[in-house]
């Protein structure tokens, strides 16, 4: 059983990870991309107005392997880059500098149905 004390700790230490996250205050907001331009990867939502928020991701290098006609295995590199979210995705959005500033969206969220209704709880 986890006593009180530890518990204490683990709130303190989800604390401490959302303000180096999310800024300061701690914002996080989710909601449906209205709007998204895949060059500029950035996305729009409803909630923030004319605001575009940049997506936030690393670029990663993916080692994969490649036979050519001759059966000589060759190793192959490609950098895979973060897509930017389809209109309709819903998305989780760092406010970086408090409710109101620097936006940043940290990733789609995939899950489906994962709320209970109201009604049925």
């Amino acid at each position: 059983m986890i006593s009180e004390r530890e518990w204490t700790s683990i709130r303190s230490m989800i604390t401490t990870l959302v303000h180096q996250i999310a800024g300061q205050r701690g914002n996080l907001i989710t909601g449906e991309v209205i709007k998204h331009n895949t060059s500029n990867k950035t996305v729009w939502l409803k909630e923030l107005g004319d605001q575009p928020i940049p997506v936030v991701g690393h670029s990663y290098e993916v080692k994969y392997y490649d036979t050519d006609n001759n059966g000589v295995v060759q190793v192959k590199k490609v950098t895979v880059d973060p897509t930017t979210p389809d209109i309709g995705d819903f998305v989780l959005v760092a406010m970086e500098m408090g409710s109101q500033s620097l936006p940043r969206c940290v990733g789609v969220i995939h899950g489906r149905n994962w709320i209970i209704p109201e009604d049925e709880g």
